[in-house]
């Protein structure tokens, strides 16, 4: 995965200029009610290309337990096409050890949690809006450098929306 030391890795979506298709969702593994879970992941079944993922993925605490039992099962078949950001509920659990130690090199650098990769023409940047990001900070210093190389099309995404019409608002 890309880091502040790598290079930024040749990720899904095969060569510049081919069509690139992202499905994108968060908030996935209910484990009180893993039903949601599983239709949406029957739905992934049929469709290709690449997932991000866009934190709360186990919930409530994002547990190893949690994950193995609630994600595993549902959105767990389709691991090796999802690109991962933390959200606050895998927090909830030290550090989100859970959820670095559950996805490995596909969620960025343990503790991090921000990396990016390309597919096609797109310089996709997964950020971590669970860490500081003010001026300064190594993610920030980290994006500065990204965003310099030079790409067609460019898309970040991370976990705290700045809208929501959801219960917290």
């Amino acid at each position: 995965s890309g880091s502040p030391t790598q290079p930024t890795p040749i990720g899904p979506g095969g060569p510049a200029g081919a069509p690139v298709t992202m499905l994108v969702a968060g908030d996935v593994a209910w484990c009180d009610d893993l039903r949601a879970a599983e239709e949406t992941a029957s739905i992934l079944d049929r469709i290709p290309g690449t997932i991000l993922a866009l934190g709360d993925l186990a919930y409530m605490r994002g547990t190893a337990e949690q994950f193995r039992d609630c994600y595993t099962p549902t959105w767990g078949r389709h691991k090796a096409r999802t690109r991962p950001v933390p959200g606050n509920h895998e927090y909830l659990t030290a550090g989100a050890g859970p959820y670095y130690d559950y996805f490995g090199d596909l969620a960025g650098a343990s503790g991090d949690g921000y990396y990016s990769f390309t597919a096609s023409n797109w310089q996709v940047i997964a950020l971590n809006s669970n860490i500081p990001m003010e001026r300064g900070s190594p993610q920030y210093i980290w994006l500065q450098r990204e965003l310099q190389r030079p790409s067609k099309c460019t898309l970040a995404y991370w976990h705290h929306p700045l809208f929501s019409s959801g219960r917290s608002g």
